[in-house]
């Protein structure tokens, strides 16, 4: 039983105890386990700390005006005192090996998130920046190819894109003359062809442009067209024109016109790039682009001559016609195109 004294003292424990915001030291504890005994035997509650405060037997009690003070001697802990001390040590080495294993869990969250965010960024890149993906994929097909284009030594290295696909074939662009020419190429199994034509002259609405003749259908020829032509923008843009299955390049010439296009055929230039330019007297005056630029002709039989240059250039031939020493002179004009003038030795006529 317990004297009055010491049943004031274990309500006023009791109360720190069970209270909000109440705590107890370690010899306090002691005291109030060993008051709790000694009093007439009755179910007793556990000692719990609130949810969210300190364990009361490593916290200092706050001063309480109703409470008696404690005994002054003293206490020595009892052995459940010190388990309560091993149990906290063991809940913190408990958190501490929770927390390292979860470290490499947070690790791999953290990588993943770097991963997801470096492949978004580059999203990003490339729809601020632009990408594409069809010019890719069209390259990577045909690197074959545009090796063997760059192995030719005709364009600046480093130049030779594809840039569409159309029947089969390939359509290219390059630069040469250390980017001065842009140049047209077109491909189409192991054949290809190309023209240049100077920037400045794609600036003024020239048109860089090579033909291609594709496989026999149906009996026809048809003759695939490819060419650089600048746009609204002022961006160089890929063309493509497939010429009708019908087409005859030779239906526009006469007889006479004809038999000279075959001779001029029979010394390497291809028909359908062949153009009159101008007549002197009966004799047509022929221009013909080629891979290398264009070239200007005349004559006739075994008297033909010919003079070549890049494209856009003036052309300037001479020549004897009936023994008078003759100039032919081609000059690419904006508005009218190629223009011919005649120079002879006693008289200029144009």
């Amino acid at each position: 039983m317990l004297s009055i004294d010491e049943s004031a003292e274990l309500r006023a424990l009791q109360g720190r105890a069970y209270g909000r915001g109440g705590g107890l030291t370690v010899d306090e504890l002691d005291r109030l386990r060993s008051l709790e005994g000694r009093r007439a035997p009755a179910a007793q509650p556990p000692i719990v700390a609130p949810v969210g405060e300190p364990h009361p037997a490593v916290v200092e009690a706050a001063p309480s005006s109703d409470a008696e003070p404690a005994h002054d001697e003293p206490v020595p802990a009892t052995a459940s005192d010190l388990d309560v001390f091993d149990e906290l040590r063991a809940d913190q080495a408990s958190g501490a090996a929770s927390s390292a294993a979860g470290a490499p869990r947070r690790r791999g969250r953290i990588v993943g998130a770097l991963a997801l965010a470096l492949a978004v960024g580059i999203g990003v890149g490339w729809l601020l920046f632009g990408w594409d993906s069809a010019a890719f994929l069209l390259n990577a097909a045909h690197s074959g190819q545009r090796a063997e284009l760059e192995a030719s030594g005709d364009y600046d290295p480093g130049t030779v894109t594809a840039v569409a696909e159309q029947h089969g074939a390939v359509g290219w662009r390059a630069t040469r003359d250390v980017g001065d020419q842009q140049c047209a190429i077109i491909t189409f199994e192991d054949e290809s062809t190309f023209n240049c034509e100077s920037r400045a002259s794609l600036e003024q609405g020239g048109i860089a442009g090579t033909v291609l003749t594709l496989p026999v259908e149906d009996g026809e020829q048809n003759s695939l067209w490819f060419s650089m032509v600048t746009a609204v923008s002022g961006d160089i843009m890929p063309v493509f024109q497939l010429s009708p299955s019908n087409y005859d390049w030779t239906a526009q010439y006469s007889e006479e016109e004809l038999a000279a296009a075959r001779e001029l055929e029979a010394q390497g230039f291809i028909g359908e790039n062949l153009s009159i330019v101008g007549y002197d007297g009966d004799m047509p005056v022929w221009t013909a682009w080629t891979n290398e630029g264009s070239c200007l002709m005349a004559g006739g039989g075994a008297l033909w001559a010919q003079s070549c240059g890049a494209q856009g250039e003036s052309l300037d031939l001479e020549m004897t016609v009936d023994g008078t020493r003759t100039t032919y002179s081609v000059v690419q004009t904006e508005m009218r195109g190629p223009q011919l003038t005649i120079t002879r030795a006693e008289q200029s006529e144009r």
